[in-house]
């Protein structure tokens, strides 16, 4: 039984603690606010994490680009989300999009350090309580219930999570860090025996993400100093084109799933045509969280799918509770 789990921003809310997490409209608010700061701030500003600094170091920080900081600065509130803006302006404006991403993953690194699985959490209540955090979450209901119906134990980990399947629109890396957490804490592993367990588990991000996680990786999770340096550049926007092979691999996971589960997505038409390219009827089981979807959008993901679908309007956390009956056993 293949089970495929295709996330959106709002799947990571539930490994929030301080509302950092941006989701849509909030990253573009969190972007304009910080990037007015160091606009305010003026030319020369060297700390860690602004563009100018970012952009001397990986090439050079010119008028072009302090230009596309005003712009987004100045068109964001405009548009429903930063992709929505970097499609309007990247084709004219290149800048645009660079100066975009660093924005992104600045606010997304900035999201890791401060969520409740993030390295200062983990230091000081340890792995299995930072978990025991997250029993709720989405995720930890996964966790406990996933195979349940097989008698699978739950400290065998590798049979826990086999048969699950991962494609995310989103640049944050809160699977793969509960995940070594569940290795580091249940299993007894150690972080880099855990980091190499995670990599069987395949986890698609459909538009790149912040770096792989791991030891001997230059990104960890929440980052650290000169770490968006590298982050931005694994990421792409919506409007750039997704690699052939990459987008017919997500594509071929999706068709070979036997259940789907969608959430916290916003079902976005370009997003939806990767994951089905070919448009038509999907036989698997189906499970959507619809919560604040319009009614438009609830018919068209509708009509992708011909076996059992049921629609669910509210948080990812209490979908999973709603739908456990049919999901996992």
């Amino acid at each position: 039984m293949k089970t495929v789990f295709v996330l959106g921003a709002g799947a990571s809310l539930d490994f929030d603690r301080s509302n950092q997490m941006p989701v849509g409209a909030d990253l573009a608010r969190m972007i304009r606010a910080a990037l007015s700061n160091e606009i305010a701030a003026g030319s020369g500003d060297t700390s860690e994490d602004s563009v100018q600094r970012v952009l001397g170091i990986s090439g050079g920080f010119f008028g072009v680009h302090k230009e596309a900081m005003h712009t987004i600065r100045d068109h964001i509130h405009t548009k429903d989300s930063i992709d929505d803006l970097v499609n309007e302006w990247a084709q004219d404006r290149p800048e645009v999009a660079k100066v975009a991403k660093i924005c992104i993953a600045r606010q997304i690194l900035h999201a890791e350090r401060k969520s409740l699985m993030s390295p200062g959490a983990i230091e000081s209540n340890g792995p299995g309580e930072v978990l025991n955090q997250l029993s709720n979450s989405w995720m930890g209901q996964v966790h406990r219930r996933h195979r349940i119906g097989e008698n699978v134990r739950r400290r065998d980990l590798d049979d826990v999570f086999a048969g699950l399947s991962f494609v995310t629109f989103n640049y944050d890396r809160t699977i793969e860090q509960y995940l070594a957490l569940a290795y580091i804490a249940l299993g007894g592993f150690t972080a880099d025996q855990a980091y190499a367990h995670i990599k069987r588990i395949p986890i698609h991000h459909v538009y790149g993400s912040l770096g792989e996680l791991g030891l001997t990786n230059a990104m960890p999770y929440g980052g650290y100093s000169d770490g968006l340096i590298n982050a931005w550049q694994g990421i792409k926007t919506y409007n750039e084109e997704v690699g052939t092979e990459h987008a017919s691999t997500i594509a071929e996971v999706v068709r070979q799933a036997d259940k789907l589960v969608f959430l916290g997505l916003g079902y976005h038409p370009q997003n939806m045509r990767i994951l089905f390219p070919e448009g038509k009827d999907y036989a698997a089981q189906t499970f959507c969280c619809t919560l604040g979807l319009s009614n438009r959008r609830h018919g068209e993901i509708g009509q992708l799918f011909s076996g059992k679908t049921l629609y669910f309007s509210e948080p990812c956390d209490s979908m999973i509770r709603s739908a456990s009956d049919d999901l996992f056993y």
